[in-house]
């Protein structure tokens, strides 16, 4: 994967995830793990991403697999779309569909198409490195 592809698939797992998990408390303490995963049949390898908390049930708990659920679902998402222009190339209905799962897939898919023009017209398809031309892409915030 060349490296601005990789820079936009971080991006959208950023864009994915925003505004979907719950908020985690300055008390508790979480880190995310990167597994192997055994590949499918036919597959290339895979990765699954586990988020472990010292605490076992309460919200931040009930997170961890709506975490999960999300990277799962951006593994599949960035199989099917791997350029910016991909995502525009098929109808709006189509991308709702296929990020349904993350939650709040409407404006996420205006979310994801904006981004994806406003890259390939203002930023030669390449994800902006400075803040200020980061929050200027829709679905962006500081947050984000």
């Amino acid at each position: 994967m060349r490296r601005s592809s990789l820079m936009v698939a971080l991006f959208l797992s950023a864009v994915l995830a925003a505004g979907c998990g719950g908020q985690k408390s300055d008390n508790s303490t979480s880190s995310a793990q990167i597994t192997p995963s055994t590949p499918a049949a036919g597959a290339t390898g895979a990765t699954s991403v586990s988020a472990v908390s010292r605490y076992d049930s309460g919200p931040r708990a009930a997170d961890s697999h709506v975490d999960v659920a999300k990277a799962e679902q951006g593994e599949k998402l960035f199989q099917k779309y791997r350029r910016p222009e991909d995502y525009l190339a098929v109808p709006p209905e189509e991308l709702e569909r296929d990020i349904f799962a993350t939650g709040f897939f409407r404006q996420k898919a205006r979310s994801l198409r904006g981004t994806m023009k406003m890259l390939l017209e203002e930023f030669d398809g390449q994800v902006p490195r400075r803040l200020e031309e980061l929050i200027r892409l829709p679905g962006v915030a500081r947050k984000t």
